[in-house]
């Protein structure tokens, strides 16, 4: 499969990927069940937002891998691309993932992250309510929004753009 197929099925699956848990977690915050059982609350939430943070983090392996193919197959992208991939970056997605979401031992502190240290972790990236960030990923009606301003619409826009040299 050559470079411009494989950046398409990274994209495709970023889009899946991400817009999932977001459906996941917003049908469940809608549902008479949200306050039944508040493990599997928490555990839901923690699932789904790892998801999340891991897939913003394949979002910037893919920067680094085929930014040269959204350069040369979808260049009025790459300035967004690039501002989503900072944004990640500055958020420590990255990092978090590196010492929580891929390993049981964080590699700064050379220990495992506690539960507080984890949550606290998890608040510093999508914040106290989760909504702001998973709008900032995919917002609820994505047709009425501007698909600059949010992750997946930058995704579909490149996919798109990318699409068009096969």
């Amino acid at each position: 499969m050559n470079e411009i197929k494989h950046a398409i099925d990274v994209l495709n699956g970023l889009i899946v990927d991400l817009d999932t848990p977001i459906k996941v977690l917003k049908g469940y915050l809608e549902s008479e069940d949200f306050e039944i059982d508040k493990d599997f609350r928490q555990g839901l939430f923690r699932f789904c937002l790892q998801t999340l943070i891991l897939n913003c983090s394949k979002y910037t392996e893919f920067c680094r891998n085929y930014g040269k193919v959204v350069n040369r197959h979808a260049r009025p992208l790459a300035p967004l691309m690039n501002k989503f991939k900072i944004e990640i970056e500055d958020k420590g997605i990255n990092s978090f993932r590196n010492d929580y979401i891929g390993h049981i031992r964080s590699n700064k502190l050379k220990r495992p992250l506690t539960t507080e240290e984890t949550d606290a972790e998890i608040k510093k990236i999508v914040g106290i309510n989760a909504l702001p960030f998973m709008d900032w990923i995919c917002p609820d009606t994505p047709s009425k929004v501007d698909p600059t301003t949010y992750l997946i619409g930058v995704l579909v826009l490149m996919r798109d753009e990318i699409v068009k040299a096969l």
